[in-house]
């Protein structure tokens, strides 16, 4: 043995036969670790960041042998991190596996943040190898342990068997990749296991680990001695609108304040009072964490912070997320709303859409209450809307009001007459709709189709399944993104010219889904046909993830093959309301 390898060798067992510290992970990180890039301390500092503190001191505990944390973006996980392995190294050690989602992202995060914390401690600095082979950018074989760093792939995973496993961002993993991950400690009787990240989505292999945890809510504490969670809920807001109805985020924004649950006393959104609030429950006996889940595994310990508890971010920023994120929402764009659910709120996304059943209730009325052209309340708009078949049509009259409330008048099934299409007009004329909102779907039979659209002025309507928007260009000349096309135009076989528009048919079944789960934004006639029910249950949406890239996307399908066609006559109504502006914004 050489004297490089003798020297480690005893510098090993000396560090090795040291005695543990004394000190609480987080109270020996705020002695031992300096932080780079951080912008409030140059040394680890619970203090400013006191959610740390029960996560940290679970890797000195014993009994706890796995932990989950969820937390928003900007808290600071990765910080935790960089004061928890020069802890394990230093007075903790064992083989210790950090994944990230690749290897390239774990090499970065390893040579500009985990490097420089490593070495800014003296006890850790002391303990890396001499030989340069025993010290790579993906792992670092101390002469007590192995640090190893690598991207959550099957090839890192495979045939590792470690003490120590950290999880980073785990919500981007297949469900495969977690379970693999957990099975690298072997089940040994000392392991450690924390998966961290932002929020994920609800029954995935993340979440079935939460579920298993105590679910610890970071809180605070009001004047009045209640304690409660951080939460969205507990911030109030005035909503101001523009001269134009619409709502002013901004002016809205500046109105918040957090309100106790248990007085409704209020705090206003300044510096000094998120601070405050912050501290407030930190000698709670949980580190400022609130409990929610007694009958949890005993070895799992769970923590979740939303970002309201993160004092130097504003409330007022994140209710001006929300007004915009659920803005979009209410049009079909759900992604932005998704983003700050789980990046913000620390929470599991479900798409609770995807699998449920459209209820279809009666409004107490009947279809020839509004023959001849009787408006319903506040109505602004009527439409027809028609989806043709080889020797039928299904058609749709429904009546619009401000706001976005909408009553369907008639619908049912039409034979052609193989010309004019006499019956559909008749039906048109007594509920007084006009022909230039009479849409039908030009998907089938299209000259056919376009040369009626030319003949009474109907407009076509076709939908895109693969398109989420179409771009238009608003009155101030900015791009933007709506669910329908420009109207556009062709020949048709008569030599006329049709009119016709396309919809991004899966985001505007998500506007139609939100209405019909809402309970009041459309109702029904107590006559309502059979045919209608059951066209209304025929689709439902599902959420696929590209197995390459991660990316998720949803979609509405029609499993069986079952009659839509009243379903689609909705949908191309609910693409006409967004058209003419029934209400942009409350759909």
């Amino acid at each position: 043995m050489n004297e490089r390898a003798i020297s480690e060798l005893i510098t090993g067992a000396r560090q090795g036969f040291r005695p543990p510290t004394d000190l609480k992970p987080w109270e020996w990180a705020a002695l031992n670790v300096k932080i780079s890039n951080s912008e409030r301390s140059t040394r680890f500092d619970p203090e400013q960041t006191p959610w740390w503190k029960a996560p940290l001191e679970c890797a000195g505990d014993f009994d706890t042998r796995q932990v989950v944390i969820v937390a928003p973006t900007g808290s600071g996980k990765s910080t935790m991190a960089e004061a928890l392995i020069p802890y394990v190294v230093s007075e903790n050690p064992g083989a210790f596996l950090y994944a990230s989602q690749t290897n390239e992202s774990a090499k970065f995060w390893g040579e500009t943040r985990l490097k420089p914390a490593l070495m800014s401690s003296q006890h850790v600095k002391d303990l890396f190898p001499k030989d340069r082979h025993a010290s790579r950018k993906l792992e670092i074989i101390f002469p007590h342990m192995p640090l190893i760093l690598g991207g959550a792939n099957l090839a890192n995973f495979q045939e590792k068997s470690v003490r120590w496993l950290y999880g980073d961002e785990v919500w981007e993993w297949q469900d495969e990749l977690i379970r693999e991950f957990l099975a690298r400690h072997h089940n040994r009787w000392n392991r450690k296991v924390y998966l961290v990240s932002q929020g994920g989505y609800a029954d995935s292999a993340f979440d079935v680990e939460w579920q298993k945890s105590d679910m610890a809510f970071f809180s605070w504490k009001c004047d009045c001695g209640e304690q409660q969670p951080f939460e969205f809920e507990g911030i109030k807001f005035d909503v101001v609108t523009t001269t134009e109805g619409q709502v002013d985020v901004e002016a809205s924004s500046r109105t918040c304040r957090m309100k106790c649950r248990a007085c409704d006393l209020e705090y206003p959104d300044e510096v000094q009072t998120r601070r405050k609030l912050t501290d407030s429950n930190m000698t709670n006996g949980g580190n400022g964490y609130i409990t929610t889940n007694p009958a949890h595994h005993e070895s799992v310990r769970g923590f979740r912070v939303d970002s309201l508890a993160v004092w130097w971010i504003p409330w007022r920023e994140e209710v001006k997320e929300f007004l915009e994120a659920t803005k979009l929402a209410k049009r079909g764009v759900t992604d932005r709303l998704r983003q700050w659910t789980q990046k913000r709120r620390a929470k599991f996304w479900g798409e609770d859409m995807a699998d449920a059943e459209i209820i279809v209730e009666r409004g107490g009325f009947t279809k020839l209450e509004y023959e001849g052209g009787v408006k319903i309340e506040n109505e602004i708009h009527r439409f027809a809307t028609i989806d043709a078949g080889g020797d039928h049509y299904w058609m749709l009259i429904t009546a619009w009001a401000k706001g976005g409330f909408c009553k369907v008048l008639w619908e049912g099934y039409i034979p052609s007459d193989s010309g004019r299409e006499e019956r559909i007009l008749e039906i048109c004329d007594r509920y007084k709709v006009k022909r230039s909102l009479t849409f039908i779907d030009i998907g089938f039979e299209q000259d056919r189709i376009l040369d009626l659209c030319v003949m009474h002025g109907w407009t076509g309507i076709k939908g895109e399944g693969n398109k989420n928007f179409f771009l238009h260009t608003n009155a101030q000349g900015k791009t933007v993104e709506k669910l329908f096309s420009k109207i556009k135009r062709a020949s048709s076989k008569s030599g006329g010219i049709a009119k016709f528009m396309f919809l991004a048919s899966n985001p505007v079944k998500d506007v139609l889904a939100r209405m019909m789960k809402s309970g009041n934004q459309i109702e029904f006639p107590d006559d309502l046909s059979k045919p209608f029910e059951n066209h209304m249950r025929c689709e439902r949406r599902i959420v696929e993830k590209n197995p390459e890239t991660g990316e998720e996307k949803s979609r509405w399908i029609r499993p069986g093959g079952k009659p839509n066609h009243l379903f689609d006559c909705l949908v191309y109504a609910v693409a006409a309301a967004l058209a003419f502006e029934v209400t942009e914004t409350d759909l």
